[in-house]
């Protein structure tokens, strides 16, 4: 009972600041000095991870309070940039390898402020992000220069793009519809061409590592299909039918979403001739 009493609860400010200081380190872009190399800012970033997980009632507190959610979002701001530079080098390295793996780790940070955000019900911000360099992102990776190469990075990026997808097709980020569209119009065709090469390659190479697994497809299938039968019929209309014209067919089925826009226009057309009717009738009667 002594020791018990002498037991005190958290202090929020305490908490805060214990948090603030974590996101700094774990989002930092300056390279850490000797000896710590990485391991400072993979500690700090096990740390928020920890500290989003337990069940301190303090947290919930913390992640709510406005100078958390600033720096949170500098953080995004930080390592999306880092990953902009990396991106560039890309195409000017001499050293691919050692360039890969900077770009490697940066995406690898975007991967885990992602989960982080989406935890403290910041995921939009990381959407409106990921949507507004997609085009570059595309713009490197298809380029003749990487073009039979970076398989994993570009596994990557698929990967990270269905988290995008997911957050927004069963609606725990609002967007509107434009970004919506801009979104499955940019990473569509590009989920659809690296599938069936990863495959062919996978099928050539034992134990390649870089297929799109069974869940990955699934997942992101799944969450186009709900995307794209939020969006307004037009663009719904566009979508379906560069999707029919295309090549793969197969992957991602979007029958489904096909059927919702058949259903959908058939009964839209119906009710208006029903309208039209009704409104003819009553004109003769008067």
């Amino acid at each position: 009972m002594p020791i018990l009493a002498r037991v005190q609860p958290v202090d929020f400010s305490g908490t805060k600041n214990v948090f603030l200081s974590a996101i700094r380190f774990a989002t930092s872009i300056v390279s850490p000095s000797p000896p710590f190399g990485d391991e400072l800012k993979t500690s700090a970033q096990e740390q928020v991870e920890y500290m989003l997980g337990d069940d301190d009632e303090e947290i919930p507190l913390v992640i709510a309070d406005e100078e958390v959610k600033s720096e949170s979002k500098k953080g995004l701001a930080n390592i999306c940039s880092l990953f902009d530079k990396e991106l560039s080098c890309l195409l000017s390295q001499a050293d691919e390898e050692a360039t890969e793996k900077r770009v490697m780790q940066s995406l690898s940070d975007l991967g885990w402020i992602c989960n982080i955000l989406s935890k403290m019900d910041l995921m939009k911000e990381f959407v409106d992000q990921w949507i507004d360099f997609s085009n570059r992102v595309i713009g490197v990776m298809e380029d003749k220069v990487l073009k039979s190469s970076m398989w994993g990075l570009k596994l990557k990026l698929v990967e990270l793009t269905g988290k995008v997808l997911d957050a927004v097709g069963y609606g725990n980020v609002i967007i509107p519809a434009a970004r919506r569209v801009e979104l499955v119009k940019t990473w569509l065709p590009y989920i659809r061409q690296m599938k069936p090469v990863l495959d062919s390659i996978g099928n050539e190479e034992t134990g390649y590592p870089y297929k799109m697994d069974e869940d990955l497809c699934q997942n992101i299938e799944g969450a186009i299909v709900a995307l794209l039968s939020a969006l307004p019929s037009n663009d719904q209309a566009d979508i379906l039918a560069d999707w029919m014209n295309g090549e793969q067919v197969k992957y991602p089925d979007l029958s489904e979403a096909f059927e919702i826009w058949c259903y959908r226009t058939k009964s839209a057309k119906r009710r208006l001739v029903e309208g039209l009717d009704r409104v003819g009738k009553a004109t003769v009667s008067l």
